[in-house]
């Protein structure tokens, strides 16, 4: 999963490192969220940031 390299992720970005399209890393973004292993703020429509916050407490 490439949010244990970068906890703190867009779906530009995901994109870009795995070479799929932005679309495809929303949809995938967007069931990890869903599943609660990452979480975004939900009241952003755009460049929504995703977080692995289970991640992040571990490397604090």
């Amino acid at each position: 999963m490439y949010t244990f390299t970068d906890p703190n992720t867009t779906a530009a970005k995901v994109s870009d490192i795995l070479g799929i399209s932005q679309n495809t890393a929303r949809t995938a973004l967007k069931s990890l969220v869903e599943k609660e292993l990452i979480y975004t703020d939900q009241q952003s429509k755009r460049n929504k940031r995703y977080k692995n916050y289970d991640l992040i407490r571990i490397l604090n």
